[in-house]
């Protein structure tokens, strides 16, 4: 097992390193990583088998699906101060007691690091498992198929378990957020299940999202901009985009107002 997960966190720093530079090398990573030519082949094969990567000769090349989609890991060192500050606004509307759906993505991930006290968290955030939290904090995962690039649980298993459960809030983590098409992700399996979560909330949905997000659109939609009522990002985020929401009826918070 442990040899299993340092080779899984070689392979992450394999492919972080693809998405910086666009290709690597066997010799490079080998001496870098201090392991044989041969565990670095092993690993590349490994990354094409799951089609994250192009082997070529004596290396790698970057897919177009890593190109268009930056890794978890990645995410997680982009505006990390900000998507902090949005994870506390947005944590702080969930009081005791409460159940909260909150789908995969490094800004929801922050969320459940500020959670407080007694509630209940469903969700399909791999990464939550190894996420400082508070102790109270009740963490339920859907199951389901893992998907590695992106550290969420997908899939029927995942969509079952959420369409058993009612949540008083349901925080998503987006892609993209417009006035005219709404929520958008440009994971299409993971639509699906952020899907659920919005049709299976009683309360309110949040959304929070860096200002990179705000009036984009990406590939998937997975719900009209009628379904939120707060959006919460940073203090980026263009005036003229906020009032669009307002207009909408959103309420918007970024972190200038906190």
């Amino acid at each position: 097992m442990r040899n299993n997960t340092i080779s899984q966190r070689r392979q992450d720093r394999i492919l972080a390193q693809l998405y910086e530079k666009g290709e690597v090398n066997v010799k490079e990573l080998s001496f870098e990583f201090s392991v044989t030519p041969i565990t670095i082949r092993r690993d590349l094969d490994t990354l094409s088998e799951k089609g994250l990567i192009d082997r070529i000769h004596g290396g790698a090349l970057m897919t177009k699906k890593l190109r268009d989609e930056a890794l978890f890991i990645e995410k997680g060192h982009r505006n990390i101060d900000e998507k902090s500050h949005i994870g506390q606004i947005a944590a702080s509307f969930v009081q005791e007691d409460d159940t909260v759906f909150i789908n995969s993505g490094s800004t929801t991930l922050e969320v459940i690091k500020h959670l407080k006290g007694k509630v209940r968290v469903i969700t399909n955030n791999a990464a939550a498992i190894g996420a400082h939290k508070d102790s109270q904090v009740e963490l339920f995962l859907v199951g389901g198929e893992y998907r590695e690039a992106s550290q969420s649980l997908i899939g029927d298993m995942a969509q079952e378990t959420l369409s058993n459960v009612f949540s008083t809030w349901t925080i998503l983590g987006v892609n993209g957020i417009s006035t005219k098409f709404g929520i958008t992700t440009n994971v299409q399996q993971e639509t699906s299940v952020n899907r659920i979560m919005v049709e299976r909330c009683h309360g309110s949905v949040i959304v929070v999202a860096d200002s990179s997000k705000i009036g984009i659109v990406s590939n998937f939609s997975t719900a009209s901009i009628d379904k939120v009522s707060i959006l919460i990002t940073d203090d980026k985020a263009e005036a003229s985009k906020i009032a669009e929401f307002e207009k909408m009826g959103i309420k918007v918070i970024t972190t200038k107002d906190q």
